[in-house]
């Protein structure tokens, strides 16, 4: 993308406020960012990722199980910094979706892809998941592929602007989005 996506411009701030501000203010906003430092809204609490050296999002995703369970929580929402979906009609998408098994990854699904990082993780994964860590594995798609995990039909509305990766995706989705606002 040439920056990082959390600091490209949505709605007259940036990608990680728009979707700071979308969460419900009684959740929990956790930020992880490989301690890169990005400037983070003000209620948001820094996580360490559980792995050094940018070792990619399971390691955030374990960070965040691990506080999780240290907090006694159930489970987290996992949403990736390159989405326009906001967080509470995620949430609430997943929440329809009925309550999946301690031990099952609730995640939102197009026709064609899985969103394993749009998704409700349980706590209880938080040791399988350090060991495919420490087993050197990174794949996040591996990773679901060795677990339940319980896909949840995205809507059509949002598929356009769910993930993006290079500047024309980014532009693309914002667009759709913007559209979608204005209609």
């Amino acid at each position: 993308m040439g920056s990082p996506k959390a600091l490209l411009p949505v709605a007259g701030g940036t990608l990680l406020d728009y979707l700071a501000a979308h969460t419900a203010p009684k959740r929990p906003l956790w930020l992880a960012d490989d301690g890169s430092g990005l400037p983070a809204p003000a209620r948001a609490v820094r996580l360490p990722d559980a792995l050094p050296d940018k070792q990619g999002p399971l390691s955030a995703v374990l960070s965040a199980l691990q506080q999780a369970q240290r907090q006694g929580l159930a489970g987290i929402f996992v949403m990736t910094c390159d989405t326009l979906i906001k967080p509470e009609a995620m949430i609430g998408r997943l929440n329809a979706a009925g309550a999946p098994d301690c031990d099952t990854v609730l995640m939102l699904r197009s026709p064609e892809t899985a969103y394993p990082l749009l998704a409700y993780w349980p706590s209880c994964l938080s040791d399988g998941l350090a060991a495919y860590l420490d087993s050197g594995s990174r794949r996040v798609m591996r990773w679901v592929a060795q677990i339940q995990a319980r896909d949840t039909a995205m809507p059509e509305a949002w598929q356009p602007y769910a993930n993006f990766n290079t500047p024309a995706e980014f532009a693309a989705a914002l667009a759709a989005w913007q559209a979608q606002q204005a209609a």
